[in-house]
């Protein structure tokens, strides 16, 4: 399996610029928050703060924490290190899934060829006792 973690850091560290760097600065700063909080905060309206959150998000910078407050999900930032670690869990993750699956196709091929192994026997048995009749 080919190693992408570090093109996929790269590209996460390329959309970190403009809003996207404002917004996860002072959520780096002061911890979770909800988007309106953060709108209040920054001083911007919440609805070019939650845009930012779900790009952030996608970009493996912010989190949802689970939690919910006022109706808003809260968000938590990740830190460089934190964010380089995330990418290496779900490349191992990826490349277990892998590994399993390469395992099943194995086992699945394996079975496939006992089958076919199993018929021609049964049908060169059936011939032969055709010309014993």
């Amino acid at each position: 399996m080919k190693d992408l973690r570090p093109v996929y850091f790269h590209e996460c560290v390329e959309r970190l610029v403009s809003n996207r760097l404002v917004v996860y600065e002072e959520l780096l700063a002061a911890g979770p928050c909800t988007g309106s909080e953060l709108s209040r905060k920054i001083g911007w309206p919440v609805t070019s703060i939650r845009p930012r959150l779900t790009e952030l998000r996608e970009s493996y910078w912010v989190f949802e924490t689970g939690i919910r407050r006022n109706g808003e999900h809260e968000f938590h930032a990740r830190t460089k290190d934190q964010v380089q670690d995330h990418l290496q869990f779900l490349h191992d993750q990826a490349a277990a899934l892998q590994a399993e699956a390469d395992q099943v196709f194995q086992e699945d091929q394996h079975l496939a060829d006992l089958v076919t192994h199993e018929r021609n026997q049964m049908l060169a048995e059936g011939q032969q006792e055709e010309f014993a009749l």
